[in-house]
């Protein structure tokens, strides 16, 4: 599981004053999931996924979000815990 912190492109009506230049002009993502694959230098991330029912024998369905390598920011990686008995970590 990872936290993937990026940069989105968007679009602003500002008075030429207030226009902002460089990744400071981006508004700023944070994605919760798996990354899947990286192809052609675009990160895959699985947030979740699922299938018609228990015994269906694969998954049909994903909800993703597809980000340019190049607006990542940061990629934060959780590792698993084993978990006690009483619950504790």
């Amino acid at each position: 599981m990872v936290e993937l912190t990026w940069r989105d492109p968007r679009f602003d009506r500002v008075e030429l004053h207030a226009v902002r230049h460089g990744r400071d002009a981006l508004a700023v993502w944070q994605e919760f999931g798996r990354i899947d694959e990286i192809v052609d230098g675009v990160v895959r991330i699985i947030h979740s996924a699922g299938k018609e029912t228990a015994g269906a024998p694969a998954i049909d369905e994903i909800c993703a979000t597809w980000v340019a390598e190049d607006l990542v920011d940061s990629i934060v990686v959780y590792e698993p815990v084993k978990v006690t008995e009483g619950g504790e970590a």
